[in-house]
């Protein structure tokens, strides 16, 4: 009985022990992935433009649509994305699309992008009409980055950025995300690659910018969301989040295995950068190295490597250093010395005699 419990105890350990090991590789992996760098960045331009009329002067569908906006504001502390009706069947009384740019220069141009996310801040959203509206972001191409004028209202595309979100998954007075789909991603990166500001927008996404006429249920009613624009501030501002792949960090570890002839160069890599990266070592008597060792690919956070070198002559001094690079460009590691053991003269038989003959006059 007794073997048979302290069986069941070593088992339970070992199990124990092996959960423990594939927690930490796995932990590992994850978060050897890398730091990439967040760019959090607010607007430097925000509010709407809108195609509106007052009571009884509304319009059919096609001119709401597709005529020139006569409404604009880039000061207000709100901005809407709504549809409204008149108090007539068939007649509509506004239609309003905000826009928001943001300057992105300082993310350096040519740096991957590798996730965007657009956060707004909603005030308040409901749906009168009972037409289940939903709202995505879209591009919008103002006339000025300054500021925004009627005819802006007819410069938002129809390209879905992201995954639309419906009116009811929308909480009041806190951040909604639209994580921006590959067509984002491209736009953000052109503007990057560009003149750095980002230019977006947001459309009721059901109708307006598919150009479906809706059947509402009530006249002289609205559907829609009011978002916060940075002029009410920090914590309500909108905010576009670019995480982006930057260059890796490397450490250059102490030489090993230091022979006469031969060494063993040590590195880690700290920072993959948020992608695999290739890493090896440069070598040679001086900070000039002039030896590259092969790449080694398929690094990542946290993963050590090493490269053992020969042909090395005794007692020199030898500098190297580590490398890593990704897709955005490579990263050294601070110059690390070591010295090759083993005497200058080793195999002259003269000096091997002195020695010999010197040892043995001690031991008298």
């Amino acid at each position: 009985m007794r073997k048979d419990k302290k069986k069941t105890g070593r088992n339970t350990a070992l199990a124990l022990l092996l959960a423990l090991l594939a927690w930490l590789f796995w932990k590992k992996k994850v978060e050897g992935e890398g730091e990439m760098a967040i760019a959090t960045l607010t607007p430097s331009l925000d509010g709407y433009a809108s195609r509106a009329f007052g009571t009884g002067a509304g319009k059919v569908w096609d001119d709401m649509h597709d005529g020139d906006g006569n409404l604009h504001n880039d000061t207000l502390d709100t901005a809407n994305c709504h549809l409204v009706t008149e108090l007539y069947v068939g007649k509509w009384r506004q239609i309003t699309r905000p826009i928001l740019l943001f300057n992105a220069s300082s993310i350096p141009p040519g740096t991957p992008i590798k996730g965007i996310n657009l956060k707004l801040r909603v005030l308040g959203h409901q749906d009168d009409l009972l037409i289940t509206p939903e709202f995505n972001i879209f591009s919008s191409n103002p006339a000025s980055d300054t500021d925004i004028v009627d005819l802006d209202y007819q410069t938002l595309g129809t390209l879905p950025l992201s995954t639309a979100k419906p009116e009811g998954d929308l909480v009041t007075d806190d951040y909604t995300i639209w994580t921006l789909n590959g067509d984002g991603i491209a736009l953000v990166q052109a503007a990057i690659n560009g003149d750095g500001i980002v230019k977006l927008g947001v459309r009721e996404s059901k109708y307006d910018a598919p150009d479906i006429e809706p059947t509402p249920s009530y006249q002289n009613a609205w559907s829609g969301l009011v978002i916060y624009t940075v002029e009410k501030g920090t914590d309500y501002a909108p905010i576009l989040e670019v995480t982006y792949i930057t260059t890796p960090t490397v450490t250059t570890n102490a030489a090993t295995s230091i022979g006469q002839n031969k060494a063993t160069l040590n590195g880690t890599l700290d920072d993959d950068g948020g992608e695999a990266c290739d890493a090896r070592f440069q070598y040679g008597r001086t900070t000039d190295y002039k030896v590259n060792t092969e790449w080694q690919s398929g690094k990542i956070s946290l993963d050590t490597f090493l490269q053992a070198i020969s042909k090395l002559n005794p007692v020199k001094v030898y500098h190297c250093r580590a490398q890593a690079k990704n897709s955005v460009g490579t990263g050294n590691g601070s110059d690390v010395d070591f010295t090759t053991i083993g005497n200058a003269y080793a195999g002259n038989i003269i000096t091997d005699q002195l020695i010999y003959q010197h040892a043995e006059r001690m031991r008298v």
